[in-house]
């Protein structure tokens, strides 16, 4: 529920709080301190806002290496030596088995890289 933080509301209350401090003790070097604690408000929410824009070139960077690599891994499995004939069905399953690991692995890897700075 209140997992968003409003960067507009956290200035807007530390400015209200700067205020009554300096209008309760306009002596003190509390009020300096808030006005800082403003100025720290202030330059995280233009960076915070600048960290969650998506990083486009990252993006198609990425992209064209899952593209290559997925051409060099279709490259080889085209020439790739197969023999048809298994002599256990155990080979079958374990050679099934790490041809799907290794589909899910690359997936996963360019899922996880496709996503990272893109949301």
């Amino acid at each position: 529920m209140y997992r968003n933080l409003d960067a507009e509301k956290i200035i807007e209350t530390v400015r209200r709080l700067r205020d009554r401090i300096r209008e309760r003790f306009p002596e003190a070097g509390l009020g300096r301190v808030a006005e800082e604690l403003l100025r720290v408000a202030e330059k995280s929410a233009v960076k915070a806002e600048a960290i969650a824009r998506p990083l486009l070139p990252l993006r198609v960077g990425i992209g064209l290496l899952a593209i290559i690599f997925l051409a060099i891994l279709g490259w080889i499995a085209f020439h790739l030596k197969i023999s048809p004939e298994v002599d256990r069905f155990s080979e079958l399953l374990q050679a099934l088995d790490a041809a799907l690991n290794l589909v899910l692995l690359i997936g996963g890897a360019i899922f996880s890289c496709l996503r990272w700075r893109c949301a």
